[in-house]
């Protein structure tokens, strides 16, 4: 039968010695009680008994960015709780990847997003730190970012590998770029950070997905507006983008067009330089947005 620890007791963790790993969790913890509560049996009412860990904790509910298990690729048996400095910040508590590898395995199969995020702040993400990481735990580290909707962090990283723009094109385990996956997850202050930490934004916005749509088209399909503006805003060509033609030669506003996407169409058209010259695009079968459109739809009037 487990001792039931009395009230008012307090948790104290022995200070590490000089040197110390700040990350080392296999420290005893010991819980102290004041002169009152004290029993007088043979423990020592100094230190307090020897607390031995809890078993059997069921892992926290997922948050709603659902960071999947398979983020990483070697699941690891549940370990005892990880203790993380207080100040993630401090210079002296930035790590290489490979040594927060295993605790942030730890807290992706536990669902405990808030555990990432300060993991992924403890990462050193200068060149010199990221030099022993190759690109598959790269894409780890840029998908749990995307994950956790930490622009920073994909900032960071981005700008200190030798392929941001390599990196960015890989998959995540969404099964997409780095930027169609933030644009997926309604991330967009992520989807900024991509396009600005690239050398070439324009090629990654016009990356297609396994449908052969590109970002811009998955945006305007559902009418996402906001989308919309950060992908023509984040390109240096954002004419060329909206006249790429995906599935059926179709474009972003032929997609907007059938969806009866209203607030898209019009944002495709004001945002552009030369929207005539969209509205006159046609799709494999010589139809142009217009004729493509569902009911209901309003257009320019020099549509």
């Amino acid at each position: 039968m487990s001792r039931v620890p009395p009230a008012g007791a307090s948790v104290r963790r022995p200070e590490p010695a000089s040197g110390a790993d700040p990350l080392d969790s296999s420290a005893p913890v010991r819980r102290t009680r004041s002169a009152k509560t004290a029993n007088s049996g043979n423990a020592d009412p100094a230190a307090g008994p020897v607390l031995r860990a809890k078993r059997g904790r069921p892992p926290r509910a997922t948050a709603a960015h659902d960071l999947p298990a398979a983020t990483l690729a070697t699941p690891l048996a549940a370990t005892a709780p990880l203790v993380l400095p207080r100040k993630a910040d401090n210079a002296r508590h930035h790590f290489p990847y490979a040594r927060l590898r295993e605790p942030l395995n730890r807290a992706v199969q536990a669902g405990d997003q808030g555990k990432v995020t300060r993991l992924l702040m403890l990462i050193d993400f200068s060149p010199a730190g990221l030099a022993a990481a190759g690109l598959p735990e790269q894409l780890e580290l840029l998908t749990l970012a995307i994950g956790c909707g930490r622009p920073e962090i994909v900032r960071a990283l981005l700008s200190s590998v030798e392929d941001p723009d390599g990196l960015a094109r890989q998959p995540t385990v969404w099964g997409k770029n780095a930027l169609m996956t933030a644009i997926d997850r309604n991330a967009l202050p992520v989807a900024e950070a991509v396009l600005a930490s690239v050398r070439d934004p324009d090629a990654l916005a016009a990356l297609p997905d396994a449908t052969r749509m590109n970002a811009l088209m998955v945006a305007a399909r559902r009418d996402d507006t906001d989308a919309i503006a950060t992908l023509l805003g984040g390109v240096r060509y954002p004419d060329a983008l909206a006249r790429q033609p995906g599935p059926d030669g179709q474009t972003a506003l032929h997609l907007a067009a059938r969806q009866r996407s209203q607030q898209a169409v019009d944002a495709l058209l004001t945002m552009l330089g030369d929207p005539e010259a969209l509205l006159a695009q046609t799709d494999s079968a010589g139809r142009t947005a217009k004729e493509v459109a569902g009911p209901g739809v309003r257009w320019p009037l020099t549509a």
